[in-house]
């Protein structure tokens, strides 16, 4: 009987362990579960928090950049120039070609009055063009 008591025994007491070491990989299993869930983490990750990009409304190169990186600016604070010499030289290169090419269309404006008083264009008929049937 004694044989049977403490084989009960060591039956129960193995139970017990089991249970309790089951019982405890359960419960760490949902804790880490519930750690990784709400504080995930790995070492390729970038945070990009109070990052703001911008953008000139126009392109051109850079004269000077008068901020450094993570400084605190202000609404209004100069941030950079852009070198103007391009728009100067756009800007001139196109009041010259207007100014050229407003010749050439006081020179059409010319030869379509003549057109128009020697009576071409009103009827279809033009010399180069023929009738507006097509002949030539």
């Amino acid at each position: 009987m004694e044989i049977n008591k403490k084989t009960r025994f060591r039956q129960l007491l193995g139970r017990w362990i089991s249970i309790v070491f089951v019982s405890g990989a359960v419960i760490l299993g949902l804790a880490v579960f519930y750690h990784a869930s709400q504080y995930p983490r790995t070492e390729d990750a970038e945070v990009f928090a109070n990052f703001i990009g911008i953008a000139p409304q126009v392109d051109g190169p850079l004269i000077r950049l008068n901020v450094q990186d993570n400084q605190f600016v202000k609404k209004g604070e100069l941030l950079y120039e852009i070198d103007e010499r391009p728009y100067q030289y756009a800007l001139e290169t196109a009041t010259l070609s207007a100014g050229h090419s407003g010749r050439a269309d006081r020179g059409r404006a010319t030869e379509n009055s003549r057109v128009g008083q020697r009576g071409f264009g009103r009827t279809g008929e033009h010399p180069q063009f023929g009738s507006r049937s097509g002949e030539r």
